[in-house]
C-alpha cells in the first residue's frame, strides 16, 4: 500500500493537468475530514482504504488495494463549487474530478504486478468545516487489482 498510494501522488503532482493544484496540496491525509493547517485550495487528498484478499484459480492471490482520491475546494456562492467558472477561471469539484480521471485511469503507476485499475466508487459532493472555513468534498475510490504468483 505504501509504494502505491505514494505512486498515485507522484501521478497526480506531476500531472499537466492538475498544474493549477501545488504539489503541497496533493498530500497523504490520516482522514478525509483532517486536512493540514497549512493546506492550500483547491488541494487533493490521498487515503489508503481497504484492501482484500482472493485466491486465484491457480493457487495465486490477488489483492485488491483501494486507494482514496477527495477533492476539496472552498465554498463559495452558487454554483462554482461544484462546475467551475470560465472567468476569472475557479476550478470546481467536477473539473478536478475529470482532470484526476485523465491521470489515473487505466494508470497502473509502472508497478510490477498491478494489471488494472478502475473506480469503484464516486461520492456527491459533501459540505465540510466549520465557522471559519467551508469546503466542499468530493471522494473517489480507485481500486488496483495486484497479482502475485
Amino acid at each position: 500500500m505504501k509504494t502505491l498510494i505514494n505512486a498515485v501522488k507522484s501521478a497526480l503532482q506531476g500531472a499537466a493537468a492538475l498544474s493549477y493544484v501545488t504539489d503541497t496540496n496533493i498530500v497523504i491525509i490520516p482522514d478525509e475530514d483532517l486536512l493540514p493547517v497549512d493546506i492550500g485550495f483547491p488541494a487533493i487528498g490521498l487515503k489508503d482504504g481497504a484492501v482484500g484478499w482472493e485466491r486465484g484459480s491457480t493457487d495465486n492471490f490477488d489483492n485488491r488495494y483501494n486507494v482514496d482520491v477527495i477533492i476539496y475546494v472552498l465554498l463559495s456562492a452558487g454554483e462554482t463549487p461544484i462546475i467551475g467558472q470560465v472567468s476569472p477561471k475557479i476550478y470546481g469539484t467536477l473539473d478536478i474530478r475529470d482532470n484526476i480521471l485523465s491521470v489515473l485511469d487505466d494508470n497502473t503507476l509502472s508497478i510490477s504486478g498491478i494489471i488494472e485499475n478502475i473506480v469503484i466508487a464516486e461520492q456527491m459532493s459533501e459540505l465540510m468545516g466549520n465557522d471559519d472555513l467551508l469546503l466542499l468534498k468530493k471522494k473517489m475510490t480507485y481500486q488496483y487489482l495486484y497479482l502475485h504468483n
